[in-house]
């Protein structure tokens, strides 16, 4: 063979593509022969595959063969790396079998490898990406295509991925979608997209930039290597190191901003102000805009009369008289407020007072319709008590004298029944002649 390929990927990052670089062989020619057309010397992979999560100590790469051909047989590949970060690079012959390497790996060796594509490197101008807002969860990847190419928004999906909850494994109301050119991006970002009859807002995909964080003493704008601190806690801001805090994870406490959280939360104010001013570093510095020209007053002949002590007067006193009505209207205004709630307080004096006087008259007459009914009940008992006459013994009139004197005494009732009379006119009768 007159060239040789070889797989080389660069090392200094794992996520750039896989390149095949030809190696031409020396040969012996004849010096009258014709020189062989030249190929190219670099061959650029555009179908690679980053596999993640094999066994540390699978590197034979006839093992690795075996495996990737057990998993996936139908797969065509081209080459194979493995970087010093344990990442294994695949480079696929053609989409069909990029396609495939992205599927379901068997485990092996208690692990299950996880495939994915490599983080690429844009410039802002060749933009492509977008997020959909408030897509449904249960949308696929095949029915977004076929919603995008659709009359209605005439796009070209060429990847998506779904946004899930942090630490969870719950998609989220986002996804993350590339189109085919950034033209077709701004287009969507200024109409948006129809999926299902239903309008949806993309925004671009932005990227934070992280600030820099300093492990020893847990400071921004540093490293550890610089640090000149003393050593301080992630968790607790203590003065030891975290392997030795003994605080409980639900009791952290910022080591920058004194509240409850790691000092390398996110949400914390300092690591957004860390962020602000890296931000700031990074745009370009603005050139100073020269003041404009100071302008000069211009005056008129008339000037001087817009500011004459009679103008003042004048608008003093009509400010003065404005105020000394709006006093005599809000004063006119109380007085008949004033008057009002007078009367009706009077009205409801009246009722009440009325309403009192007939309350009383009805008590008063159920009270007297109740004494006569109470009256009439106790001469009833009284008289089913004294026995007929004849039979007079004098303790059945006792009783019934004494029952008629404690009625008037706590009821007030007055009862009057003939057979006491008799019985009293009889034994006062006979008082009299027993003396004699």
């Amino acid at each position: 063979m007159d060239e040789e390929l070889i797989p080389t990927i660069p090392t200094q990052s794992d996520d750039e593509d896989f390149q095949l670089v030809s190696r031409n062989k020396r040969r012996k020619t004849a010096p009258d022969s014709p020189e062989p057309a030249k190929k190219e010397p670099t061959h650029h992979c555009q179908f690679p595959v980053i596999l993640t999560g094999l066994p540390p100590d699978l590197r034979n790469p006839i093992e690795i063969r075996r495996y990737l051909e057990e998993c996936h047989p139908s797969a065509q590949v081209i080459g194979i790396k493995t970087s010093r970060k344990g990442l294994t690079i695949i480079a696929a012959q053609n989409p069909a079998s990029q396609k495939t390497l992205l599927g379901q790996w068997k485990p092996i060796r208690g692990r299950t490898p996880t495939p994915r594509l490599p983080k690429e490197k844009k410039d802002k101008a060749e933009e492509t990406e977008g997020v959909i807002v408030g897509l449904h969860p249960e949308v696929t990847e095949e029915d977004l295509a076929a919603e995008l190419s659709g009359n209605t928004n005439g796009f070209t999906l060429c990847s998506f991925r779904r946004f899930f909850r942090k630490g969870t494994k719950t998609p989220t109301w986002k996804a993350a979608v590339r189109f085919r050119t950034p033209e077709e991006l701004d287009r969507a970002v200024t109409k948006g997209v129809f999926i299902g009859y239903q309008h949806h807002r993309v925004e671009k995909l932005r990227s934070t930039p992280s600030p820099i964080q300093c492990h020893n003493c847990q400071r921004f704008g540093h490293y550890a290597g610089n640090c000149q601190h003393q050593k301080t806690c992630l968790r607790c801001a203590g003065h030891h190191a975290l392997a030795d805090c003994t605080t409980p994870r639900d009791q952290p406490r910022c080591a920058n901003c004194r509240r409850s959280h790691i000092a390398s939360f996110k949400g914390c104010s300092k690591y957004q102000r860390a962020i602000d001013e890296s931000t700031k570093k990074n745009q370009p510095p603005k050139t100073p805009r020269a003041p404009p020209a100071p302008t000069r007053p211009q005056t008129t002949s008339n000037d001087s009369s817009f500011c004459s002590p009679q103008i003042l007067d004048d608008l003093q006193r009509k400010h003065e008289e404005a105020i000394t009505k709006m006093e005599e209207r809000h004063q006119l205004q109380l007085e008949a407020l004033k008057l009002q709630h007078q009367v009706t307080m009077e009205r409801v004096e009246e009722a009440n007072s009325q309403l009192f006087h007939q309350m009383r008259e009805e008590t008063i007459t159920q009270l007297h319709k109740l004494k006569g009914q109470l009256t009439h009940f106790l001469g009833d008992v009284l008289t089913c008590l004294i026995p007929e006459k004849g039979d007079n013994p004098p303790s059945d009139y006792r009783k019934a004298t004494v029952i008629k004197e404690k009625a008037w005494k706590h009821l007030g009732l007055s009862i009057e029944i003939p057979a006491i009379k008799e019985g009293l006119q009889q034994k006062t009768t006979a008082q009299k002649t027993t003396s004699r």
